[in-house]
């Protein structure tokens, strides 16, 4: 957590603790997902499911062994029972809901007829009457009755009544210069107002759908009909990225969750529809650039969204074989049916999505010549002796020529970037879709390999140049802008590397869709 972020001390308790709760959250998942229904079939737990490969196998098989103890299904079962005869899921402070209840009772009933003038006075009230009140109001009426509640309102309603206000303000400021300007004309259309959205949406428009929050987006959908006034909109969902997730309108029996909504149409709430932004010009370094996750959605993407979804299972995986001449060995890439969901929706892609369009471009193009691909599972942090993570990438260059750049996709453990070496020139670059800093650990690899594996080829340590490249304009695009980098690099081999990313801020969508579209339709040969 310190390598990999850089946290204030205010910052740093409540950090860990989430850290913390999201481990034991991925160690319960494992144990109740793939442990505990093959507990009569040792042979399954032998090694780790295949899409948490990086777990190491002395961890897999100790973590096994301690969840299938006695000692620890004893503790299950304790712990299961406390559970079972918890009524109160929340507490209000250490006591409770049931003692703060019981204390609120207890003090109802000590000081039943007391207020604060009562204590001022220093004398108790009599019989009959309430002193302060006015007249015939008796104790009865006045104590121990239910006040009226006032009406909560928070902050986030105040804003959305301020800007309901401010709208409807500009609306009638139009609607009167309209009457003042132009007197005496029968076609001018009062309600138009430029800030108000259109109540009528184009059809075919693509679009995004969300459940709960308008944030939360959760499917890509093109709109089919859209009628003015009503609360709905009918739409075709075209991609899903969540699971089964009950959609806000179901058709019951039929259609309830958002994967048996893929391919069909049906009517989704109009607050929950937001518009996809139109095409983006080409972008500069002084251009302004404005983030959009989608554009319409190309066929193949739908067609591989939707075997996905209908088709595959969690345990299933696509093969796809690797040359030997792209990583120095003939191995597999293994695509499990949450790479798909993830690469479809365009959301954080793993390490094999990346190694399969790798394996894409290679297939189309004679890129051996100039290029060799590092392995970053053999050098990633996962592995913490230093030592032989510089071993590893010893042994891999072994294979490599001075004509060759070494291209390292990367992954911090929170972000995607990309490392290519130039062993002619003694030269690392850096292109980081972020624009941060050199990250330290893989830095200390390479230099480790040089001097200890390769010293009698250098005289020097290598030089790092940190390319300035397309920015990122989303959280979740980085592992597609390394592909994209890459695409860039091997179509123009014979370009500097310093001087082929220095013409845009930024990759439009529509280049980011074509990274997209050609890898699903390599995928889908395997499929």
């Amino acid at each position: 957590m310190i390598m990999s972020f850089d946290l204030q001390p205010n910052a740093k308790h409540s950090i860990l603790m989430s850290a913390s709760r999201k481990f034991r959250t991925f160690k319960t998942t494992l144990t109740q997902k793939y442990i505990l229904p093959s507990k009569d079939q040792p042979s399954l737990l032998q090694f780790s499911p295949k899409i948490y490969s990086h777990i190491n196998q002395e961890d897999w098989e100790s973590f096994v062994d301690a969840r299938l103890s006695e000692e620890w299904e004893d503790y299950s079962r304790i712990q299961r029972e406390r559970r079972s005869k918890c009524v109160y899921n929340h507490h209000m402070s250490r006591k409770g809901y049931a003692n703060l209840a019981d204390e609120l009772d207890e003090l109802v009933a000590t000081n039943k007829n007391e207020d604060i003038l009562t204590d001022a006075l220093g004398s108790k009230e009599h019989g009959g009457r309430v002193r302060g009140v006015g007249g015939f109001v008796s104790q009865s009426q006045y104590f121990n009755t239910v006040k009226g509640k006032e009406k909560m309102i928070t902050p986030q309603v105040k804003i959305c009544h301020k800007e309901e206000d401010d709208s409807r303000c500009k609306s009638d400021k139009k609607r009167s210069n309209h009457s003042r300007s132009s007197i005496g004309s029968i076609n001018i259309d009062l309600d138009a107002d430029e800030d108000t959205p259109s109540n009528k949406v184009v059809e075919g428009t693509p679009c995004q759908l969300s459940i709960g929050s308008i944030n939360n987006i959760l499917a890509v959908a093109t709109i089919v009909e859209d009628n003015i006034g009503c609360p709905n909109v009918k739409v075709l969902v075209d991609v899903v990225t969540g699971e089964n997730l009950t959609i806000p309108n179901p058709v019951k029996g039929k259609i309830e969750t958002l994967n048996q909504a893929l391919g069909n149409i049906i009517e989704w709430p109009r607050r929950l529809v937001s518009m996809i932004n139109e095409k983006q010009e080409h972008s500069t370094r002084k251009d302004v650039v404005y983030s959009s996750n989608y554009t319409d959605v190309n066929g193949m993407i739908k067609l591989l969204n939707r075997h996905a979804v209908n088709n595959m299972k969690d345990v299933d995986m696509i093969r796809i074989p690797m040359n030997e001449l792209i990583s120095g060995s003939d191995k597999f890439v293994y695509l499990a049916r949450e790479d798909l969901l993830h690469y479809c929706g365009m959301v954080e892609i793993s390490y094999m999505c990346i190694l399969a369009y790798i394996t894409c471009l290679w297939d189309k193009c004679d890129c051996a010549r100039n290029f060799f691909v590092i392995d970053q599972s053999k050098i990633s942090s996962h592995i913490k002796d230093r030592d032989l993570r510089s071993k590893n990438l010893a042994n891999q260059l072994e294979a490599v020529n001075l004509e060759q750049k070494m291209l390292i996709p990367y992954n911090t453990g929170f972000h995607w970037m990309l490392h290519v070496i130039d062993l002619r020139k003694n030269c690392v670059y850096v292109l980081d879709s972020l624009r941060s800093r050199v990250n330290e650990d893989i830095h200390g690899i390479i230099n480790t390999w040089q001097v200890k594996h390769d010293l009698q080829r250098y005289r020097s340590t290598p030089k790092w140049r940190h390319v300035k490249c397309p920015r990122q304009l989303d959280s979740v695009g980085c592992g597609y802008y390394v592909q994209k980098y890459i695409h860039e690099i091997v179509h123009n081999s014979s370009t500097s590397i310093t001087s082929l990313f220095n013409t845009k801020n930024a990759y439009r969508q529509e280049e980011i869709d074509e990274i997209q579209t050609e890898w699903a339709a390599f995928v889908s040969r395997f499929v």
